[in-house]
């Protein structure tokens, strides 16, 4: 026993003297000379080719990194990386930044006596966008502004009601890339003065000099929805992990969202299969629930109905409700190629003289190399047929309103599934705004118009589903209507697409 105590305690005492060493390198202070702590970065500045960051947390000599993606400021990267020069200054530069509404990620590295400490990955910053050209203003009753500029995500707009800009000021921001924007709200006879300036994500260019002009004429407020119900022919298929359910359980929560918002117009697409065990359309069913729900609704004549003889289905149509808006003249359709139709009607308000054109469009389906391409001939036909009639027709104010089927975009792997967005492109060449970029208000915005049939809808803002406003046209709020908990749909879905309703404000 003596024995064992005594091969045991040598040990005892080395490990002791480790714990003890170790412990007095801990607690040992730091050799100034050698320190370099994490840097901490502050954007202060943003040019249209540079920007500059604040340093802090740290000491020595600096130097930033930047790349447009987050892999392109990893370590490993920096070799291909853009970069500033090395500076003991706390104020970072990096110049000759290529100008693009793609961001910059940004690195910085810190040296001191041989020693380095990195920043963690910062961003995403735009550089400053050049200031919008040519502001002009139009339209002798209700005020219309357009203008040039570069590449930009956005725009604001500022209106007051003095030359400084400063009485009566309001802000609007633009989420797109139209140029062109219709205030609402203004009061006739008043002078407004207007200026814009670009946005590339959250940062600004200059204001451009100041426009002005007097409204003469007042605004009609309407509320519209475009919805996508889903063909009653493609239910019982597996979408999104679940089974489309049939049109007779699908039509409850589908008037239930339409129900809630009591729009004034609904733009229905998808909706020519006959219901189930019956010669009725899915319009007239959904029409039909509505109606027993105690929301109103007629239909447009926009195609012969069944069972008339020579019936043709569109399946696309268009609600209104008859308390607020009455058909002025003969609605009918334009063929746009593809199997793919508009279809309008002219309304007046009741107890108004306010009159506008509705149209509702469905473009074609698919991601095909090449349908870019068709969906922007598409929307250019509807716009050439509804100038046609327009112009024999009184030039009312025009509201579009329909399923898309299309909008650029980019997944931050890079991928994408459209060439380019052609439905807005053809709207943009023609001045017109698609409402969710020019709303002030947006709810659910966040998500996809499309949710593709799943439990929990995608979150990526793309929407395939969208209503227009020419120059003239105003909108002031934009909503995605989803019936959710916790995130996930609520009970039965109702369809692949989510409605969206806007109060728009036409000339009255």
């Amino acid at each position: 026993m003596l024995r064992a105590r005594s091969n045991r305690r040598p040990v005892a005492v080395a490990v002791g003297a480790v714990l003890a060493a170790s412990t007095a390198i801990l607690i040992a202070p730091a050799d100034p000379a050698l320190a370099v702590g994490t840097p901490h970065l502050k954007v202060t500045g943003v040019g249209h080719h540079s920007f500059t960051v604040a340093v802090s947390g740290t000491s020595g000599r600096f130097k930033l990194y930047a790349a447009q993606t987050i892999k392109g400021v990893a370590v490993a990267n920096f070799g291909t990386a853009e970069s500033s020069s090395w500076t003991h200054s706390h104020h970072v530069t990096i110049t000759g930044l290529k100008y693009s509404i793609h961001p910059y990620y940004y690195r910085l590295i810190a040296e001191s006596g041989g020693h380095h400490a990195y920043s963690v990955t910062e961003g995403p910053v735009g550089l400053a966008p050049s200031k919008p050209t040519n502001l002009n203003l139009t339209g002798t009753g209700v005020l219309s502004l357009n203008w040039d500029s570069g590449a930009a995500t956005g725009y604001q707009v500022v209106q007051a009601t003095n030359a400084g800009l400063t009485e009566h000021r309001k802000v609007y921001t633009l989420h797109g890339l139209d140029q062109q924007f219709t205030p609402y709200g203004l009061t006739p006879g008043t002078p407004y003065f207007f200026a814009v300036r670009a946005r590339n994500r959250t940062t600004s260019s200059g204001l451009t000099p100041p426009v002005s002009g007097t409204p003469s004429a007042s605004q009609q407020a309407v509320s519209v929805m475009t919805y996508n119900v889903r063909e009653a022919r493609l239910d019982g298929q597996s979408e999104g992990g679940g089974t489309v359910a049939p049109w007779a359980q699908r039509k409850v929560p589908a008037a239930e969202l339409i129900k809630s918002a009591h729009p004034d117009f609904v733009m229905l697409e998808e909706a020519a299969s006959f219901a189930p065990t019956s010669p009725t359309r899915q319009v007239d069913d959904l029409r039909d629930q509505l109606n027993s729900d105690g929301v109103k609704y007629d239909l447009a004549v926009t195609e012969i109905p069944p069972p008339q003889k020579h019936y043709h289905r569109t399946g696309v149509y268009i609600l209104y409700n008859p308390d607020n808006y009455r058909p002025v003249g003969r609605g009918d359709h334009w063929a746009l190629g593809e199997s793919r139709w508009a279809v309008y009607q002219a309304f007046g308000k009741v107890g108004s003289n306010s009159k506008v054109l509705m149209v509702a469009f469905h473009l074609l389906v698919g991601v095909h190399p090449g349908y870019d391409a068709k969906r922007q001939a598409e929307v250019e036909s509807m716009l050439q047929q509804a100038h046609s009639y327009n112009s024999s027709h009184g030039n009312l104010p025009i509201i579009y309103g329909g399923d898309t089927n299309s909008q650029a975009f980019v997944h931050k792997n890079g991928s994408t599934r459209h060439e380019f967005d052609g439905a807005r492109a053809a709207f943009r060449a023609e001045g017109i705004d698609g409402a969710s970029d020019a709303a002030q208000s947006r709810t659910h915005a966040k998500f996809n118009s499309g949710n593709g049939y799943k439990r929990r809808p995608p979150r990526n803002g793309i929407y395939l589903d969208d209503l227009f406003a020419p120059p003239g046209v105003a909108v002031s709020s934009w909503k995605m209507l989803l019936k959710l908990r916790h995130g996930k749909f609520v009970g039965t879905i109702p369809s692949d697409h989510n409605p969206i309703v806007a109060t728009m404000h036409y000339p009255a």
